[in-house]
């Protein structure tokens, strides 16, 4: 009967845990100490790597790795659909909100669609009543355009620029 990664038999487990239950082999540090230097005013301390070599765990690995690319392909196909899922998720409430609006007020949802257009048509063609400028001047006229969360940062970056522009001066 064979137990494990190793291929140890029955009558050899002692053998294999007593190896781990032992302490590990004392690390030697090889140093001069000069007594005509005195000793530092703190202790110093270091950070020491150390390798070691784990069969087991690299035996271990080997499998899992050899295992996952076989997985790998299972999950990446799983994902894919999810990505899909996901998307057609995102299309149907999209719809639904889309023919909710149109439900609730035909007429206005018609009139503001318009306008949407209108707007990304004059951005893509550059001319208009706006000439290419992304800002409307009805959404000028509104207050609450002023209160959108990048307009404070549009401020703010303006005036850092002011400022560097003034300082090189």
């Amino acid at each position: 009967m064979i137990f494990g990664a190793e291929g140890v038999h029955f009558h050899k487990l002692p053998e294999v845990v007593n190896r781990y239950l032992a302490p590990p082999d004392p690390i030697i540090l090889h140093y001069n100490i000069n007594p005509g230097v005195p000793p530092p005013d703190r202790p110093a301390a270091w950070d020491v790597e150390i390798k070691m070599e784990d069969g087991a765990l690299k035996n271990r690995m080997a499998v899992v790795v050899n295992s996952s690319k076989e997985s790998m392909q299972t999950l990446h196909k799983i994902d894919e659909e999810i990505a899909l899922l996901a998307q057609s998720l995102h299309n149907s409430h999209m719809k639904k909100a889309f023919l909710e609006s149109f439900a609730n007020d035909p007429a206005q949802f018609i009139q503001t669609w318009l306008e949407s257009q209108s707007r990304d048509l004059e951005s893509i063609l550059g001319h208009g009543p706006t000439e290419g400028m992304t800002v409307r001047q009805e959404e000028l006229k509104r207050s609450e355009f002023f209160q959108l969360p990048w307009v404070e940062e549009a401020v703010a970056i303006q005036e850092g620029t002011r400022l560097a522009a003034k300082a090189m001066t």
